[in-house]
């Protein structure tokens, strides 16, 4: 446990920050190598992650995304309107703030209406919001999940609202999906068991060359170590499987950096990075320990 938390310590991150990459999501997932443009903006008592893409036009790129006040420890959802050419951030305007921490804004767009369904694992649950695109407010429509689901995902790209995601500790290698009809009742659920740990939803599910994706997180060797793409296809049986075509690291190559979420709308792609706080010193940590996790094999 002491060797757990002094390795953790090591390798987390020092600040995060949102980034543009300069690949499309369809050379990505061709193992196209990239570099990414980060956001630019002048706070120093908090930091950027989780992104999700709420609209864009020629000249601006609208973000829902967790914006984690230092101080404080804790995360609201916030909206930020990025200049599209130079990806300074001009406004910053709080959606939704909560007594408990928020992340992982999932948007969801049904009927013509967008939906925000946030993290809030310690809190209520999972609960889905109304967001005003005019008013940037957001109106509580239900209670999804009363489960401390990580990082869900809300989704009818099989036809049918599925909700999927993990429980802790974070590297939980078990995805759970539970699936409604339309009457809000849930008939069934399925559980899924990653060997290598990449359960955890990275973003929402995106189509490339007519396939169907989800990113994933890497969280083989530490949390937050890059994001996976699998191939998603169901069987006759509505089961899922998952087949993985791709692994996204920071491409930061002089220091250990993580990725955590990879999001797409409207042609825009938006991932979100840290560098960790001792580079040179988690380096040779996690050489380490993939050398014992060799040994144990």
């Amino acid at each position: 446990m002491l060797l757990g938390r002094i390795y953790n310590h090591l390798v987390r991150e020092k600040q995060w920050n949102i980034g543009f990459p300069d690949k499309s999501l369809e050379e990505l997932v061709h193992g196209a190598s990239f570099s990414v443009r980060m956001l630019r903006h002048s706070y120093t008592d908090r930091w950027f992650a989780d992104p999700f893409v709420l609209e864009v036009t020629d000249d601006e790129i609208l973000l829902l995304a967790e914006d984690y006040d230092i101080h404080l420890r804790r995360g609201r959802i916030s909206l930020l309107i990025v200049e599209r050419n130079t990806l300074e951030l001009k406004t910053l305007t709080p959606v939704l703030d909560v007594a408990r921490h928020l992340s992982f804004p999932c948007i969801v767009h049904k009927n013509g209406k967008v939906y925000i369904m946030p993290e809030n694992l310690f809190g209520e649950g999972l609960t889905l919001y109304e967001f005003d695109q005019k008013t940037y407010s957001c109106r509580k429509e239900k209670v999804v999940s009363t489960q401390p689901l990580a990082d869900a995902v809300l989704t009818d790209v099989f036809g049918e609202e599925m909700l999927l995601g993990t429980f802790l500790p974070y590297d939980n290698p078990v995805l759970h999906t539970f699936v409604y009809n339309a009457k809000e009742e849930e008939v069934r659920r399925e559980s899924y068991v990653f060997a290598d740990k990449t359960a955890r939803n990275a973003g929402t599910f995106f189509e490339c060359d007519g396939r169907l994706y989800r990113p994933a997180q890497d969280g083989k060797l530490y949390y937050w170590q890059g994001i996976v793409i699998q191939q998603v296809t169901r069987d006759e049986t509505g089961r899922l499987a998952f087949h993985e075509v791709c692994r996204l690291s920071s491409p930061a190559a002089n220091q250990l950096s993580r990725m955590h979420t990879l999001n797409r709308y409207k042609g825009v792609t938006v991932v979100d990075m840290a560098a960790c706080q001792h580079p040179h010193i988690a380096r040779v940590a996690v050489q380490l320990k993939k050398h014992f996790c060799v040994i144990k094999r």
